[in-house]
Order: C-alpha cells, then sequence, then structure tokens
C-alpha cells in the first residue's frame, strides 16, 4: 500500500489542505489543477480512502484525511531533512 505513494502525492495532500481548494494546492505548487486532481486520485487509490468530502466546491477533510495530515506533514517534514542531509554530506565530500 505505502510503496504506491510518493512524496509528490503527499505535498498535494498537504498543499490541498492548507489552501482549501485544488486550484489553490495547484497554485502554490505551481502545478495544473489537473496534476493534483491526479495526485489526490492516486493517492486515495494506494490508501483505498477518500480524504476530502466530495459535496461541496471547497476541499474538506474527511475523517480518514484528517488522521492521515499529521503522517503525511512528518514525512514530508523528514524528507525535507534527508535532503538537507545529504546536500551536507555531499557538501564536505564524504562518499
Amino acid at each position: 500500500m505505502l510503496d504506491n505513494v510518493t512524496i509528490n502525492q503527499l505535498r498535494a495532500f498537504v498543499a490541498v489542505c492548507d489552501q482549501g481548494s485544488f486550484s489553490g494546492a495547484a497554485r502554490e505548487l505551481r502545478r495544473a489543477q489537473s496534476a493534483i486532481s491526479h495526485a489526490i486520485n492516486a493517492l486515495e487509490s494506494a490508501f483505498d480512502v477518500v480524504p476530502f468530502e466530495r459535496n461541496t466546491r471547497k476541499a474538506t477533510l474527511s475523517a480518514a484525511g484528517r488522521s492521515l495530515l499529521p503522517d503525511a506533514r512528518g514525512v514530508i517534514s523528514r524528507t525535507e531533512e534527508m535532503k538537507m542531509r545529504a546536500a551536507s554530506i555531499a557538501e564536505a565530500g564524504v562518499p
């Protein structure tokens, strides 16, 4: 299940949560709205959950989405930490 999830899908999920809409997330991430929709659809398929209520124009988190949001933020944060650590290692010339 988690093997099929990408960091970009998690970034799209968090951006939709933060911006309150797919179009706002698209602007924040500088991607097409269709790319955000595709990322969220892929995330839904990978997790077999629906993170957003689909009955309004605004992106409203479902119970599953509220539960997964802190984990998504944590994965993104740890990924950024890893990127910074790798950059420091590369800068130091450590093989």
